[in-house]
């Protein structure tokens, strides 16, 4: 959660607007965003049917919400509020700028006078593709042995000696890295070794290039 305030110029007025980060989603690379917008009378200095007291509210670039304020009839009083949605970074981090605008066209005593505050708010860092490179260790005449690496928690991934056209998946124990070995193949044949690893927190899949490896003749 993040909030701003000012006080209108006249001195007995605050505006607050607060953020909160209410949900993310993986699959989206998005997060959902609850705003409110409050004034908050602080002597009893009220007013109606001044309609030409306008605000307008911006969050990530874009105005999210803008209107009058046309009666204050509460000490505390909820202007708008309501939710937006904000793309995150290819690599699931974001921070947003946001602020909000008063201009009191009233010219009243009692009224609140210009205000004017801005902030910005750090999002969660959604969880992305992992990485997956291969690395040769040794062959046979029938088998084929490489380790996978990631620079993220796997908790599955699934094998291709046909370059991706076809896939054998391998529940594996949560980690990192594992050399595998590839046994029944035919001798004197060129493979080309895939990996498909699954990364753990966010099961977004990321493939490797392939790897050649002919084996003995």
């Amino acid at each position: 959660m993040a909030s701003i305030s000012s006080k209108g110029a006249k001195g007995h007025h605050t505006y607050k607007l607060t953020l909160t980060e209410a949900s993310t989603s993986t699959t989206n690379n998005t997060s959902s965003i609850n705003y409110s917008f409050e004034l908050i009378d602080d002597a009893n200095w009220f007013w109606e049917q001044w309609s030409n007291i306008t605000y307008s509210i911006s969050a990530n670039g874009s105005v999210i919400k803008s209107g009058s304020i046309p009666n204050h009839t509460t000490k505390n009083q909820t202007i708008a509020s309501g939710s937006f949605t904000v793309p995150h970074n290819a690599d699931g981090t974001k921070t947003i700028s946001y602020s909000f605008t008063v201009t009191d066209g009233a010219g009243q005593s009692y009224t609140s006078g210009n205000a004017s505050a801005s902030g910005t708010m750090a999002l969660t860092n959604i969880p992305r593709y992992a990485t997956v490179t291969q690395t040769f260790v040794s062959k046979t005449e029938t088998s084929v042995n490489y380790t996978w690496t990631s620079d993220s928690t796997i908790d599955y991934i699934w094998v291709s000696i046909n370059d991706g056209s076809t896939w054998k998946g391998y529940d594996i124990a949560d980690g990192k890295s594992s050399t595998l070995s590839l046994s029944s193949l035919s001798a004197n044949t060129t493979y080309k070794i895939k990996t498909r690893v699954r990364r753990k927190d966010s099961q977004l899949t990321t493939d490797s290039t392939a790897l050649s490896v002919t084996t003995y003749n």
